[in-house]
């Protein structure tokens, strides 16, 4: 099971990453300062609670960073193993997922 601060760091480099969750909100941007670019996130609960919906929500945000110019790999997110226990993985390490 991959924590979310563990799929976001494996975006670095080239994407960093800037999370913070507020009342059960998770604002995530991801960043790419070689081009620049900056896209937002706002997740409410379920969504960063459920590993496959998180991977779901980042990929599109890293496919719209590269249709803003980023040559960010989408395979960094696939690299990591989903969680068995049905798609709850990417709870683990939610209080750590505000480092960047």
């Amino acid at each position: 099971m991959a924590s979310i601060k563990e799929l976001l760091d494996c975006l670095d480099p080239p994407i960093r990453h800037m999370c913070e969750i507020r009342g059960g909100v998770m604002h995530l941007a991801l960043i790419d300062a070689s081009i620049p670019a900056r896209v937002h996130r706002r997740l409410v609960r379920h969504e960063f609670q459920n590993e496959m919906a998180f991977r779901m929500i980042l990929l599109y945000a890293v496919n719209e960073l590269r249709g803003k110019g980023s040559h960010a790999p989408l395979q960094a997110i696939s690299s990591l193993a989903f969680g068995a226990q049905g798609g709850q993985g990417a709870r683990n390490g939610i209080e750590n997922a505000t480092g960047s």
